[in-house]
């Protein structure tokens, strides 16, 4: 549970928020490529609700720490759920930069090379 906290707190860049959206995207693609979708078996349902579940809570993270950058809500993300709203919150969120200084939700994101252990919060782990 204490990851699952993690993962939606802190700030990522827009460069992190566009690589977590091309992940969530693989992750969909290899659900529908994989045949899991058209499975007839129990096993093949309950592996593709898992996943599912698993990429929707991972992007859900990715969206609230991209708009805690913004120094905005985590509440706001519930936005992405409502079609035309959501659309326009992902342009918002992909082109607007963040803050520069520390804000309420922390320092901003480092960037870079350390982007795949942002979006995953690997780093916390390292430190342990």
């Amino acid at each position: 549970m204490n990851y699952i906290k993690r993962l939606f707190s802190n700030r990522i860049g827009s460069l992190a928020y566009l690589v977590g959206i091309l992940i969530f995207a693989g992750g969909w693609w290899l659900i529908y490529e994989s045949g899991i979708v058209n499975s007839s078996t129990a096993f093949g349902n309950y592996a593709q609700m898992t996943v599912m579940f698993a990429l929707i809570v991972f992007m859900m993270a990715v969206i609230v720490r991209r708009l805690h950058d913004l120094n905005k809500s985590g509440w706001l993300s519930l936005l992405a759920f409502v079609p035309l709203a959501g659309s326009i919150l992902g342009v918002i969120l992909l082109f607007k930069p963040g803050n520069r200084g520390t804000n309420q939700s922390g320092a901003p994101s480092r960037g870079g090379k350390h982007i795949i252990s942002e979006l995953f919060v690997l780093e916390h782990l390292e430190k342990r």
